[in-house]
């Protein structure tokens, strides 16, 4: 039976997705595995004999599959959110593009490699952060000759970052 299913991967495809609707279908104390039974069954079956593999290209029109399938349940939100909050979102998207604009500024004037630099770009742009953005642009920027109100570094702060979270 192994034999059979090492040569004919489709057969092993159908094999795995069988067992896995049975497996998912399952209840204990109401609670089921669901679609991941069939993540279960095949890894239950890798692990009988390593032989046993789905070609990869499986994997890859699942994902497209996948990825179709999340734009035609998501896409009437997404561009009727497009509608309500475009002018949020475009604040958003040129804040991101000056934060940019600012780090690269920063790591060209400090000689910082690339990684570096995106890696400040990225690490600035998150939660923790937070106070640090709003510190720097209050306490360290005055020592380059650039300074700003209280009010306004904070809110340049909580800008980036929320933009940071929007686009996550």
């Amino acid at each position: 039976m192994i034999d059979l299913l090492v040569d004919h991967p489709v057969t092993l495809l159908f094999v795995v997705l069988a067992l896995g609707s049975a497996l998912g279908a399952v209840r204990v104390k109401g609670v089921s595995l669901g679609p991941a039974g069939a993540l279960f069954a095949g890894l239950a079956l890798s692990a009988v004999d390593e032989r046993l593999a789905i070609p990869e290209v499986v994997g890859t029109v699942g994902l497209a599959l996948f990825t179709y399938g999340i734009g035609l349940a998501s896409g009437p939100q997404f561009f009727a959110s497009l509608r309500s909050q475009g002018r949020s979102l475009g604040v958003v998207a040129v804040s991101l593009g000056l934060a940019a604009v600012v780090v690269h500024v920063v790591g060209w004037a400090l000689s910082l490699g690339q990684g570096t630099v995106a890696g400040l770009y990225a690490g600035s742009l998150t939660n923790t952060p937070a106070l640090v953005q709003i510190f720097f642009l209050f306490y360290a920027l005055p020592e380059v000759g650039i300074l700003l109100p209280p009010f306004t570094a904070v809110l340049i702060g909580l800008v980036l970052n929320s933009g940071a979270y929007l686009t996550e």
